[in-house]
């Protein structure tokens, strides 16, 4: 009765433990716990079943640990029976596997050293012990390390509850069969075959899943290429209609002044007097003036509303930098991006990606408040490669730093433009991360340049330096 009752233990742990493998769960304190107070239940019905229903031993211990996994794991009720059931199996496969290796390290033992007893008390504790090792090492190959958990995604269907059923019925009559032969023969072959029959079948339903996946995956690759072709479609159609209008202004415009300048140069001949001469030309000069402005205001609209961002294959990277050129866009102020390196290597190696777009997103900020106050309002933003070291390098056409900005950069809160509400926190806030990645800032002063004033960088040297360059 003790080898009975030690033995339906370990089959339930072993059992529990597969349960656990096969739908990938965590074990908890209040699991084990739990798990502790069930096997305590558990002895009392051992011991009843082996005395009054030990044909029914197998169903009715399946239904009690089915009923455990309902109540602790809250799974649904097929999900928990049928792995409850391969978990069973597997459990009692472990134990036959186990009982064999016992079998056979005996009789080599008493082939060695004359000696064939061993109490069952300790037998039983070395059964439990291969058993456990065995599921663990079964469970450590690489593709069972998972287990099963496309049970919970897409439920047991008919042919898991077959199989399970199959196994079920195959362990109880290797646990009714009392001839020695039956005993180990047929409950055995079945008990493999059934083995087999899971295992393969577990096999082709991974490779199944795995190919849905990847059909999933294309399908989705293709809709978002599709998505991605549509709106380029659409963005060029609403360029050709922009382009139409613009054709459509040229043939009214060009014209019209086609017709203003012939009839200008047929009275000028007839005309004698200078100043009415002057009169005209000064009236027709002004009319080309008009219309070559309107044109150009056409064009320069169609450009900044059309104009298309280098990618910098950082998503994050590029919605700041889309974000920003709205932002510049609505405060009258032109913004070019230039892009002549990895920057998603530059991420990885240099900078963390939310420092790289603190950085950005500041310096940018700070070049348009700075461009938007002058009559030439243009930001030019370059990524690349400068002197052999990865580097932000943001030109302005703003005015230059003041001398008591420059003292204060790095030091304290400086703002170049306090009476609209700079606080000069984006500066601290930049220095900070330079620090923690020892790059250094560098002002430059372009004396000279009609597009630019200035050019403010963060080079990547690990000089933590902050430098001023003038010409």
């Amino acid at each position: 009765m003790f080898f009975t009752i030690v033995k339906g233990l370990f089959i339930l742990i072993s059992c529990f433990y597969v349960f656990l493998k096969l739908l990938h769960l965590d074990v908890l304190k209040t699991v084990v716990f739990q798990l502790s107070l069930f096997l305590l239940f558990m002895i009392p019905v051992i011991y009843l079943l082996k005395l009054y229903l030990w044909p029914l031993n197998t169903l009715i211990m399946v239904t009690l640990f089915s009923a455990f996994t309902i109540v602790v794991f809250k799974k649904s009720l097929n999900l928990s029976i049928v792995s409850s059931i391969i978990s069973y199996g597997i459990a009692y496969l472990s134990f036959i596997v186990a009982a064999y290796l016992i079998a056979l390290c005996m009789a080599l033992f008493a082939h060695l050293f004359d000696f064939n007893f061993l109490p069952d008390s300790i037998s039983v504790f070395l059964l439990g012990f291969f058993q456990l090792l065995f599921l663990i090492g079964l469970f450590r190959i690489k593709r069972l390390r998972k287990g099963m958990p496309f049970l919970q995604e897409r439920g047991a269907g008919d042919m898991v509850t077959f199989l399970g059923i199959s196994l079920l019925l195959a362990i109880s009559f290797f646990a009714i069969s009392k001839e020695p032969n039956l005993y180990f023969a047929i409950p055995l072959f079945f008990a493999f075959l059934i083995g087999f029959i899971i295992i393969f079948w577990w096999r082709g339903t991974i490779t199944k899943k795995y190919l849905e996946k990847v059909k999933a995956q294309e399908l989705e690759e293709l809709q978002q290429a599709l998505n991605a072709k549509n709106q380029e479609n659409e963005q060029l159609r609403q360029q050709n209609g922009d382009l139409s209008k613009i054709i459509h202004k040229d043939n009214k415009l060009i014209p019209a002044l086609d017709y203003a300048v012939r009839q200008y140069l047929l009275t000028a001949e007839t005309e004698t007097d200078y100043a009415v001469r002057l009169s005209k030309a000064k009236s027709l000069l002004a009319q080309v003036e008009a219309a070559s402005q309107e044109r150009q205001g056409i064009l320069t609209d169609f450009e900044t509303g059309n104009k298309k961002l280098p990618s910098t294959n950082v998503p994050s990277v590029d919605s700041l930098l889309s974000y920003m050129y709205q932002k510049a866009k609505e405060q009258g102020v032109t913004l070019d991006v230039s892009v002549s390196g990895n920057i998603h290597f530059l991420i990885q190696q240099q900078a963390a990606e939310h420092d790289f777009n603190t950085l950005l997103s500041d310096l940018i900020e700070n070049a348009v408040v700075a461009a938007r106050r002058c009559t030439t309002k243009n930001v030019m933003v370059h990524m690349g490669i400068s002197n052999g070291h990865f580097s932000i390098d943001i030109f302005d056409s703003g005015m230059p730093f003041a001398a008591e900005t420059l003292s204060g950069i790095g030091y304290q809160q400086t703002t170049t433009h306090a009476d609209e509400g700079g606080s000069g926190i984006g500066l601290v806030t930049t220095f900070e991360i330079l620090k923690k990645y020892q790059a250094s800032f560098v002002i430059e002063d372009l004396n000279g340049n009609s597009q630019y004033t200035k050019k403010v960088s963060v080079c990547f040297d690990q000089l933590c330096q902050f430098r001023f360059l003038t010409k």
